[in-house]
């Protein structure tokens, strides 16, 4: 029964390093990715901070290093929530008006 448990031991090492492997080899290309496109990540940042909010044409600009145009209107959500809201009635009202 010894033999066996320093075998499976064997086998959890193997694993382990594998593991080890493969998940270095990963950080090295996500550090070695990061390294080559410092600049695009900085313009990405820098853009968020300045437009808060980013669709995807506005994000491929800055891949290709293009400037982005005058910032989109913002729709304020809570403005757009009360325009929606008078043309509803409120579900406790709805209710009341079932039951009568």
């Amino acid at each position: 029964m010894v033999k066996k448990k320093k075998k499976f031991s064997s086998v959890g090492r193997s694993h382990n390093t594998g593991l080890r492997r493969i998940i270095t080899e990963a950080q090295e290309t996500a550090e070695k990715l990061l390294r080559e496109n410092i600049d695009l990540l900085h313009n990405l940042s820098k853009a968020l901070l300045d437009y808060e909010i980013l669709d995807g044409e506005q994000i491929e600009k800055i891949m290709k290093g293009q400037k982005l145009g005058p910032k989109k209107h913002k729709v304020n959500a809570v403005e757009n929530e009360k325009k929606t809201a008078v043309n509803k009635k409120p579900v406790s009202q709805n209710k009341q008006n079932k039951e009568v």
